[in-house]
């Protein structure tokens, strides 16, 4: 079980308490993962036009109780350094402007050691199945990422990106970002290695739980 700082944990009951089982959208997609923290220079980084569909390719989505929708992003380095070349693009950035930015970027998602990777959970749920007797105790969350090895980490971190304080257009809406171990603490071993063939990220709760998974090609 774990204890989320209470500003995150609120975000997250609010969000995700519906008092209904969840139903699971598994889009089958098998991913490649990028191995190397590395970062990237700017010279080496991908086109701006992949952006859109490696975003796509490493999106989940599931529906928990009535009403509620989850989407989460593994921030994948092949997908961060991909979504730093289409901000490039936008804003015409370039130069020492562009290394201070991928710094900046590389910085706040792995870490200044590359000892972590973040999935970022956006969600919207409707606000007539919320009410205040379904925000109930933030320790009773349980969120962990699980692997097809049968490892299971909590967050190393988390924050909450963006929460309305009231409903917009009939939901609540908002999004937090979660931070996990890069290597496994036990082995050294990268969380999601060679042979990892998927990761899942686990809510559960007594209202409701459900998984978001990503499906991998393993080396061997």
């Amino acid at each position: 079980m774990i204890r989320l700082a209470r500003p995150l944990a609120l975000a997250l009951v609010v969000a995700l308490t519906t008092g209904c089982p969840a139903f699971f959208v598994d889009r089958g997609e098998i991913v490649a993962p990028t191995r190397d923290l590395a970062r990237p220079a700017a010279g080496a980084l991908p086109a701006s036009s992949t952006y859109v569909d490696l975003k796509e390719r490493w999106t989940r989505e599931i529906r928990l109780g009535l009403g509620g929708h989850a989407e989460a992003v593994l921030k994948d380095p092949g997908l961060a350094a991909a979504e730093i070349a289409h901000e490039a693009a936008l804003q015409s950035i370039r130069g020492a402007e562009l290394e201070t930015l991928i710094s900046n970027r590389w910085t706040t998602y792995y870490g200044a050691e590359g000892d972590r990777f973040p999935i970022d959970v956006n969600w919207r749920f409707n606000e007539q199945f919320i009410t205040k007797a379904a925000i109930l105790d933030p320790a009773s969350w349980n969120i962990e990422l699980v692997t097809s090895s049968g490892k299971r980490f909590a967050p190393i971190a988390t924050t909450v990106l963006s929460a309305t304080p009231k409903p917009t257009g009939g939901y609540w809406q908002g999004a937090i970002r979660l931070w996990f171990p890069w290597r496994d603490p036990d082995s050294a071993d990268a969380v999601i290695a060679g042979h990892t063939s998927w990761v899942a990220l686990s809510l559960d709760h007594p209202s409701g739980s459900g998984d978001l998974t990503w499906r991998f090609r393993t080396l061997f």
